[in-house]
């Protein structure tokens, strides 16, 4: 075939490969929020939906059509030629796994959510220990088989992250953690002494019906487009997308705490914000889509943090609230609420975590999961080491495993190797607020004016519009003109909470 009847192939295959890929993303969505009996069916089409994918893309159609496109590559325009390497790369990777393995590894992980939530409401670890045990199992086996001169644990990170694996994390982390340390303990000192005062709270209780029309105002401040967003309940907040014009968001509502649901609803946003801003004309092709987690959750922490955390959005944040709850806000101030935001507590929760502690939640379960996938810690010790690891760095023990392994949704979602992208994406939001400021965007004066414009603009033209044509090195090569560097973070976490700042105030 000449290079027009090449194309127009690719376009087709594209499409039904955009056709399977919607409705996995319609009925992952639905996986948290249906009933549990439903869990029964969804498994068997969701299964049946990735083994289809899997027939497409690693058929022989798929193989015929790459070594077409080859032939005419001095022919593809930037698209074509970037749809045709990521292609060529996504179906390299599919290959590796073998089809029965992912099939099972569907099935398993459809089943594990709804003893996950079993657990939750028996807060007993042991509930949910057998299907993880298989989980682990499973994840070595498709490890093993898929990279056998890999780590079982640098094959999951590279799923993540591509390029990642525990030698890069390790050195991240071994910069990072302990400054973070260090800058804890002089805050723990600061609190312990008296030098903290706390800051004034909202009132509640809080309608989770007006908390969901707050988050529906929050994502239309972010600069969603209301058209694009489905909002959805669930336990565990998360993101999906079909494409650039349908986004979905699952979100909590705590008729105690307004904070919780705001900040993960901004948090959110950031998601789909990334993917409702990957270019129009990648729909329905391998292109849509963030490229890497780590890009995915730079763009949620960014706003989580380095916007609604910010001393100079505290006045917008707080008009968002009383929209909604004014009596909440009627004796708490701007200057208030960005004390409240921003309150440091060494706690259990990961959710629930503030800005400086976070990346120690993030690498407890880090080497919780290296450790399961090198088999030097069973399912049935999992509590412990998280206890022990909690009490070593934040000083706290979970009370139970609610409070423990059993809080987030991740493993039972089968993400093992998902967690340290959170870590590396506060990292690259930091080095992305000092390109901003590089490039001339006045950033603190820009979330002081409630006017978000000017930071989407920039996080969609050197992030976000690439989609997965570019990749993580590649966007932050372009955008910052450096490789990852940690020291924009560790500068930000020292200034923002040193004891003599505001938000030490007497």
């Amino acid at each position: 075939m000449d290079v027009r009847e090449a194309v127009e192939a690719l376009d087709a295959f594209e499409r039904r490969r955009y056709a399977l890929a919607s409705a996995q993303a319609v009925l992952e969505f639905s996986e948290l929020t249906d009933p549990p009996a439903a869990q029964i069916g969804r498994g068997v089409a969701m299964a049946e939906l990735e083994a289809a994918d899997h027939d497409l893309l690693c058929g022989d159609e798929a193989q015929a059509l790459l070594a077409a496109l080859e032939s005419h590559a001095a022919e593809l325009d930037e698209d074509q030629a970037a749809r045709f390497r990521v292609l060529s790369r996504d179906r390299a990777d599919r290959l590796r796994i073998p089809a029965t393995l992912e099939a099972r590894r569907v099935e398993l992980v459809n089943r594990s959510s709804a003893l996950w939530k079993e657990a939750r409401e028996a807060d007993d670890w042991g509930v949910f220990a057998p299907v993880m045990e298989e989980l682990v199992a499973l994840y070595r086996e498709i490890a093993e088989a898929s990279a056998p001169e890999a780590r079982p644990y640098d094959f999951w990170l590279d799923q993540f992250e591509p390029g990642s694996s525990e030698a890069s994390f390790d050195a991240l982390f071994g910069e990072v953690t302990p400054r973070v340390q260090e800058i804890a303990a002089r805050v723990r000192t600061a609190i312990s002494s008296g030098r903290w005062t706390p800051p004034r709270t909202l009132s509640g209780p809080f309608d989770p019906a007006a908390q969901y029309a707050l988050f529906r105002d929050t994502a239309a401040f972010e600069g969603i487009d209301l058209d694009r967003l489905e909002l959805g309940e669930t336990i565990h907040p998360f993101t999906s997308s079909v494409d650039s014009h349908h986004v979905m968001i699952a979100n909590h509502a705590d008729p105690e705490d307004l904070l919780s649901g705001l900040l993960a609803a901004i948090h959110e946003g950031g998601h789909a914000l990334y993917e409702s801003s990957v270019e129009g004309r990648y729909d329905y092709t391998c292109l849509a889509h963030g490229t890497s987690t780590g890009i995915h959750e730079a763009s949620s922490r960014f706003f989580e943090n380095y916007v609604a955390r910010n001393a100079a959005f505290a006045p917008a944040l707080r008009e968002l609230i009383a929209s909604r709850f004014p009596e909440s806000v009627r004796e708490v101030s701007a200057h208030d609420l960005w004390r409240l935001v921003n309150e440091v507590h060494f706690s259990t929760s990961r959710m629930e975590a503030d800005e400086l502690t976070y990346p120690l939640h993030i690498v407890i379960r880090y080497e919780v999961e290296r450790a399961l996938m090198a088999g030097e810690l069973g399912v049935g010790e999992v509590p412990a080491r998280w206890a022990e690891l909690y009490e070593r760095l934040l000083g706290v023990r979970p009370t139970g495993d609610l409070e423990g392994a059993l809080q987030d949704v991740h493993w039972s979602m089968g993400l093992i190797g998902y967690f340290p992208s959170y870590a590396l994406g506060g990292v690259i939001g930091a080095q992305f607020i000092h390109a901003m400021r590089e490039a001339g965007v006045p950033f603190e004066e820009t979330l002081a004016a409630g006017d978000l414009a000017p930071v989407r603009r920039w996080m969609v033209e050197h992030v976000w519009h690439f989609g997965r044509a570019k990749d993580t090195k590649d966007i932050l090569l372009d955008a910052t003109g450096e490789a990852l560097n940690p020291a924009y973070y560790v500068a930000y976490l020292e200034d923002k909470f040193n004891p003599s700042s505001a938000l030490f105030e007497m």
